[in-house]
């Protein structure tokens, strides 16, 4: 929903998008988690399913500026996201999060 509502304003609103971004940011609901066991891994907070796929994305090789069009967010956005999937994998670095994930079957 999120995506269609960033396409329709981007589309009408272009130069506004960064704004629209922040305020959907601001007032998204974590959504439910996806496949995988909380309980089987030491996270203390599971990822919630945007942050998966932009786990996914970095896995395969995205950088920020590709994972924001891939998922027509604003690039700001996407660091946020990479900051939390860090923050909640305990580790400080990319590379490091997409290892942890593998090992965890997060992804």
């Amino acid at each position: 929903m999120q995506e269609l509502l960033l396409a329709y304003v981007h589309a009408s609103f272009g130069e506004h998008i960064t704004y629209a971004q922040k305020l959907l940011v601001a007032f998204v609901v974590p959504g439910p988690s996806v496949a995988y066991d909380v309980r089987s891994t030491n996270l203390v907070e599971q990822l919630t399913a945007r942050e998966i796929e932009v786990l996914q994305a970095m896995a395969e090789g995205f950088s920020n500026h590709e994972i924001a069009e891939k998922f027509i967010l604003a690039e700001g956005t996407v660091k946020f996201y990479v900051h939390a999937v860090l923050e909640k994998l305990g580790v400080h670095n990319r590379a490091k999060a997409v290892i942890e994930a593998k090992k965890l079957k997060i992804i």
